[in-house]
């Protein structure tokens, strides 16, 4: 309260109060009369039942049939949609187009409203006649789910052929629909195995990649069924295509292929790390496990009794459990892929062999590739021991026959010469001198196929000097005068001596003394054809 209103007497608060009772609010009156008292009224639902068609009246019924009994919502789904798709089966009566997009995950009839729903089947009387307009892609695949369960045509092979037909018309025209093309691709080859199909089919289906997998796998489970470049293109297939360009493949070609190869032949067959061989310790047992086909679509599956194993290759066989009603796949647990311990192993036998073969730079050891050390040793050690056994060359000679064949010639050549002549072959016999080459002329020093302008780059770089100057002289191109350098002393080093970025070479400082040692030892032959030294 106010300090001031403290003071007032009680008869001054008494007429404030009644001043205040005088005031009368009245609120603006409403004449109720003007309006319409409200009633209850029916809707009339007749002409919106008359626009749906009485057969999509009656599909949309089925839905609510004695499906309840099945309780895998998924299993479910696919079956309310495979009833009412053999009842629409033959249903192109409607043209009511949809032209708007539908977002849906597995659509099915009862996900669509009525107008989609007939948009649906008019798009669908047009793509039976051949007529492939784009449209929503919930249409494209409710169209699909349709072929795998077999509506529409007579066959499983024909449900492919429409398959294959709606993939290259359709879904190949744009690349927004690419993801249906791999589904379809994918769906097509499941399709395929649940029906059995023979094995020419399977193959024809299958995802050409997964082929290749599993031919690498083949061959690296037995290499001795194959021949080494075979078996070195798996090995690069799984470590990665890197090893082509190894020391040991540039310097030795074939032979280096061979080398690797040998390397895996010898370690997977001698090879056992904690009870395991070498190729399950990379790639993992032989099991089965859970195969689920057709995952993500509404296909159905209807008498599916058969159990006998449908094997795509020796890497990948399904089957399927009738007791259970579930598909299995058999296959190597690992992927191919970036297998890490066939990586390791590879890195090793790279490393080694460089040394062993002295082919170039060596490469510095890893901690986790030391377990495939003794395995890679063990195969070199093998082939040391193998060159020097081949080396002790056996020759057994028969003597006495040798004598008989050196006296028949003997008789044979002095019946036909004549007196004369045998005199002047004695002569000749006896002043012949026989010349025995020095040893210095066996000696070959190193021939690098050099010009005097790459002559001039080396001696440049040696003296740690830039030869853009160089190369601008002369008119050439870094990268042209980069490629001939390292060709002209591949032979001998086997690697790259120097490098460019596209303006500037520079020296590969680890090949530097060796560079200078090799120019060093060709000092006449550089004098013969430059007078830079």
């Amino acid at each position: 309260m106010h300090p001031a209103e403290t003071d007032k007497k009680p008869e001054e608060k008494n007429k404030k109060n009644e001043a205040l009772d005088d005031f009368t609010f009245v609120l603006d009156s409403v004449d109720l009369r003007q309006y319409v008292p409200y009633h209850d009224t029916r809707i009339d639902f007749s002409r919106l039942e008359k626009e749906i068609p009485e057969k999509i009246r009656q599909m949309r019924l089925l839905a609510s049939g004695n499906m309840t009994n099945i309780y895998d919502f998924t299993l479910r789904k696919a079956r309310i949609f495979y009833v009412q798709a053999k009842f629409m089966e033959d249903y192109e009566e409607d043209d009511l187009p949809w032209n708007e997009e539908v977002r849906l995950y597995a659509p099915s009839y009862q996900d669509l409203s009525n107008k989609q729903l007939r948009g649906y089947f008019t798009w669908r009387s047009r793509i039976r006649k051949g007529e492939y307009e784009k449209n929503a892609d919930a249409f494209a695949y409710i169209y699909i789910f349709e072929l795998l369960n077999g509506i529409g045509v007579q066959s499983p092979e024909e449900s492919i052929e429409k398959l294959l037909e709606f993939e290259k018309k359709y879904a190949g025209e744009t690349a927004h629909s690419m993801l249906m093309q791999r589904f379809i691709r994918q769906w097509i080859f499941e399709f395929a195995v649940v029906n059995g199909m023979e094995k020419e089919r399977l193959l024809c289906y299958a995802d050409p990649e997964d082929l290749k997998r599993d031919h690498v796998i083949t061959v690296l489970k037995e290499p001795e069924k194959y021949e080494n470049r075979e078996i070195f293109e798996a090995m690069c297939a799984v470590a990665g295509k890197k090893y082509f360009s190894s020391s040991v493949v540039k310097k030795l070609g074939k032979e280096g292929m061979d080398y690797f190869a040998g390397a895996w032949k010898f370690a997977a067959d001698h090879a056992l790390l904690n009870g395991r061989n070498l190729f399950d310790k990379c790639f993992g047992t032989f099991g089965k496990r859970s195969f689920y086909p057709l995952n993500g679509t509404l296909y159905y599956p209807k008498n599916q009794e058969r159990s006998a194993d449908h094997a795509l290759n020796e890497c990948r066989i399904f089957s399927y459990d009738p007791d259970s009603e579930s598909w299995y796949l058999a296959s190597y647990r690992k992927t191919v892929a970036g297998t890490e311990a066939f990586s390791e192993f590879m890195r090793c036998a790279d490393r080694l062999l460089r040394v062993y073969l002295k082919t170039g730079r060596e490469l510095q050891e890893k901690q986790d590739e030391k377990w495939a050390v003794p395995l890679i040793n063990s195969f070199i050690e093998a082939d040391r021991l193998a060159k020097e056994e081949a080396k002790k060359v056996k020759v057994s000679i028969d003597f006495s026959n040798l004598n008989k064949i050196r006296s028949d010639a003997v008789k044979t050549c002095d019946s036909l010469l004549t007196e004369e002549e045998k005199t002047e072959t004695a002569d000749e016999v006896l002043t012949e001198k026989t010349e025995i080459p020095h040893e210095e002329n066996l000696q070959k020093s190193p021939e690098i196929p050099l010009d005097a302008t790459q002559l001039e780059i080396l001696k440049a770089l040696l003296d740690g000097r830039s030869v853009a100057g160089i190369i601008a002289k002369h008119h050439g191109m870094p990268e042209i005068c980069a490629d001939s350098i390292n060709e002209a002393f591949f032979d001998e080093v086997g690697d790259n001596v120097v490098e460019c970025d596209g303006k500037e070479i520079v020296l590969v400082e680890d090949y530097r003394e060796e560079v200078a040692h090799l120019i060093g030892s060709l000092k006449q032959q550089i004098l013969d054809k430059s007078t830079l030294f």
